[in-house]
């Protein structure tokens, strides 16, 4: 997982080990949680705009990309092998108890970062 973003056109500062990625004008626009971050063995990407959370991916041996728009999970794509991308499954075909349980974790951590980023 990559943990830089292009230079110039962001600051970076680390808290408690967890990257915040800010925009020139200001706004969070990337956050990046090491493993076992918050009690959570995945590394993680959260990603937003205009202060919203839009796209998260978690990662360890298989992987998550989770989109969002207006506070709803609007498609989830998990592969099992993060090596193997061509693999991965849409998760958002049906609204399942798991796909509501994944939207409610990544909007409560995103929207936890984000607050945390403007102390």
């Amino acid at each position: 997982m990559q943990r830089s973003l292009q230079a110039n056109e962001y600051h970076a500062e680390e808290r408690d080990g967890v990257l915040y990625y800010y925009d020139n004008s200001g706004q969070l626009r990337c956050v990046y949680v090491p493993p076992e971050s918050g009690g959570n063995r995945y590394a993680r990407m959260l990603y937003f705009q205009n202060g919203s959370p839009i796209f998260a991916y978690y990662e360890l041996t298989d992987s998550h990309s989770l989109y969002l728009k207006d506070d709803v999970l609007i498609r989830w794509r998990y592969c099992a092998d993060k090596d193997i991308p061509e693999d991965s499954v849409n998760e958002d075909q049906t609204r399942s108890a798991d796909y509501v349980l994944m939207e409610s974790q990544v909007l409560q951590e995103a929207n936890a970062y984000l607050l945390l980023s403007r102390n």
